[in-house]
């Protein structure tokens, strides 16, 4: 599984994701750290202009040049607050999401894996019962030979040993194929379907009795977190009625020259830039009165996306619950036909021996001793596709219940802390 997870390309994708938040992501404290500018402005101020040396106004063209060195901190700033918040949460979720991704994967490649399982193990199945309809061909072919048997016998049991052929080279390709998807799922150059053997493991689950309590599935605290990031943003639309309080200072110089015209411009400064610095310290405080009820409308309509998320959330904890009861309902059926199928498989064999042992010295004809043997591969596919049933819905509950998603619940925790 963690080969496929590591290959598996909207896996990538999702941790990528992660990446591009975690570097979008910024700080409390760095939203508060000044931002620092240089300037250099060249004009030309023609006619009636004021002086900017003698801060006279003169009939003149006046050639003037700006360089200076700004800064500005918030001293308050509620959107910021609110948005160093939400990116926070923007990194959080894409963590869930990408297990949201891990756990569909994991989910799929448990199908494919039972699918694959299944056929290979039909297949084993099918050789076997192949095996005694060949050792039955060569007797009857032995016999006929002798004159013990007439030759209408080799044929009938010839129609069957090429019916189970055609079974068997079914039962192949669709254990080929079933492998192959799994091989595509995990997206691994060197697997092929040919070379790998699927194995069987333990049962790894006992079902709880209670109710389970899913608040550390990555389903949900994806969810959660999106009901969070809602409620910020409901938060942070109120710096529209918050005001912003700034502090701005400038350390700056000028050159000013009178010309005739744009082709008398010179940049010989002299001392005028060293003789004209000067500093700026401001204090600039913005206070919204009104935006026309915009603000209102997007805080009644980000309201109703909160309640429409609490109403996904439980949507979500309802699927999961039927998801767990689904499964858990097919664990205990199974083990409730266990016992029966497993009696049918043994009385099929018996009959099946019977049935062999009365047509080998023909008591019957092919018509029932052929009966015997589906009847026999029947009762072992159904023990087969039972046991593997059961497997799948352990596997499922596992999945449901890994300990991999605690890990989600904390993070979780920290960010609505």
């Amino acid at each position: 599984m963690l080969i496929g997870l590591q290959n598996h390309i909207e896996v990538k994708i999702k941790s990528l994701q992660i990446k591009a938040h975690q570097s979008a992501e910024t700080t409390l404290v760095s939203r508060f750290l000044p931002d620092v500018s240089a300037r250099i402005n060249h004009f030309y101020n023609f006619g009636s202009t004021i002086n900017p040396q003698t801060n006279a106004r003169e009939s003149s063209n006046i050639q003037s040049d700006n360089i200076s060195l700004d800064a500005g901190i918030d001293l308050f700033n509620f959107e910021q607050f609110q948005t160093a918040k939400i990116t926070k949460i923007q990194t959080a979720i894409a963590v869930a999401d990408k297990a949201v991704v891990d756990q569909e994967f994991t989910t799929l490649l448990i199908q494919r894996y039972t699918e694959a399982l299944a056929a290979q193990e039909l297949q084993k199945v099918i050789e076997d019962q192949l095996g005694n309809t060949k050792e039955q061909l060569h007797r009857i072919q032995q016999e006929a030979a002798d004159g013990a048997k007439p030759e209408s016998d080799v044929y009938d049991i010839q129609v069957l040993f090429t019916q189970e052929q055609k079974l068997l080279l079914q039962a192949q390709q669709d254990m080929h194929n079933k492998k192959e998807l799994l091989c595509q799922l995990m997206n691994k150059d060197a697997l092929s379907a040919q070379d790998i053997q699927l194995v069987q493991d333990e049962f790894g689950i006992k079902p709880p009795s209670e109710r389970i309590q899913w608040e550390q599935h990555p389903m949900i605290v994806k969810e959660s977190l999106n009901g969070v990031k809602l409620q910020q943003e409901y938060r942070s639309l109120l710096h529209h009625y918050l005001p912003v309080l700034r502090l701005n200072y400038s350390y700056g110089t000028f050159y000013a020259a009178s010309i005739e015209q744009v082709f008398d411009t010179s940049f010989r400064f002299g001392s005028q830039l060293r003789d004209n610095k000067s500093q700026y310290l401001g204090l600039n405080l913005s206070v919204p009165i009104y935006s026309k009820g915009d603000v209102n409308r997007l805080r009644r309509r980000k309201n109703v996306d909160i309640l429409q998320q609490q109403e996904v959330l439980l949507k979500k904890e309802l699927e999961l619950n039927n998801e767990w009861q689904n499964q858990e309902r097919k664990y205990k059926q199974c083990i409730q036909l266990e016992t029966v199928l497993q009696n049918a498989a043994f009385y099929a064999a018996k009959s099946y021996e019977a049935t062999r042992v009365k047509y080998e010295f023909g008591k019957i004809d092919i018509s029932a001793y052929k009966i015997a043997k589906n009847q026999l591969l029947s009762a072992k596919y159904d023990v087969l596709n039972n046991q593997l049933s059961r497997w799948m819905a352990d596997k499922m509950m596992q999945n449901l219940m890994t300990d991999r998603f605690i890990a989600l619940g904390e993070v979780e925790h920290k960010v609505l802390k």
